[in-house]
């Protein structure tokens, strides 16, 4: 029995209590090396299923109304500005230059003269604060560039805005002027004034057109990895 028992050990039998053990001639274990699974580490690239969007990248378009609205209303009152001042500096000037030197002017060319100036300046004004008002908003939205050109800009047109101000508190005393000649220098004086504030006015918004867009916004890099401790299957 024990010479039966040591024989059936050498070939492999497992005997009482005993792991079972493989010989030469035994049959190999069966693999299961198709049911374990595989594990990457933390830091592995994800696969082509996984989603790569994160918190933060998403970058906006360039189709922002606001902006836009911003660069048309920038564009629009700074034409209308500049246009405003060359019609100061020639026709309107001209009007009061003819009245200071005692040269006769009509009753016609100088109401059309008055008509004139009143639809510039309404129009060209009003577009004007919107343009600056829709600007503002954007740099203390932190939506503009707000650099030195952005400051400046605004500086500039700010300035225009107060001499625009003071030429137009000017040209309300003319009427109070004693005698044509009088009336003539002071519009002269009130005319070059406002129109040199409109010019300032027009130079600020056409500067506005290069900051008010803002830097271009670049995505968040966060390398689009899964954090470590979540392995991929």
């Amino acid at each position: 029995m024990l010479r039966r028992h040591q024989e059936q050990q050498r070939q492999g039998y497992p005997g009482p209590g005993g792991p079972r053990q493989y010989g030469p001639g035994a049959s190999a274990p069966p693999s299961y090396g198709a049911w374990q699974p595989t594990y990457q580490g933390g830091n592995a690239a994800p696969s082509a299923a996984w989603p790569m969007t994160t918190p933060g990248s998403k970058v906006s378009s360039g189709s922002d109304r606001a902006a836009l609205a911003a660069v048309i209303a920038l564009a629009v009152g700074g034409v209308l500005a500049m246009v405003y001042a060359v019609w100061a500096f020639t026709a309107r000037r001209g009007i009061f230059a003819d009245f200071a030197d005692g040269k006769p002017v009509s009753t016609d060319d100088a109401t059309s003269s008055d008509t004139i100036d009143t639809i510039f300046l309404l129009v060209a004004g009003l577009v004007a604060l919107v343009a600056l008002g829709l600007w503002i908003t954007r740099l203390v939205g932190r939506k503009s560039k707000g650099d030195g050109l952005d400051l400046a800009s605004i500086a500039v047109a700010g300035i225009g805005v107060v001499v625009v101000s003071v030429g137009l508190f000017l040209a309300s005393g003319i009427a109070d002027a004693v005698g044509q000649s009088n009336q003539g220098d002071k519009g002269v004086t009130a005319t070059m004034v406002t129109g040199g504030g409109f010019l300032l006015l027009a130079v600020g918004l056409l500067m506005g057109l290069l900051t008010v867009r803002g830097p271009r916004k670049q995505a968040a890099s966060s390398g689009g990895y899964p954090q470590q401790g979540y392995g991929n299957w």
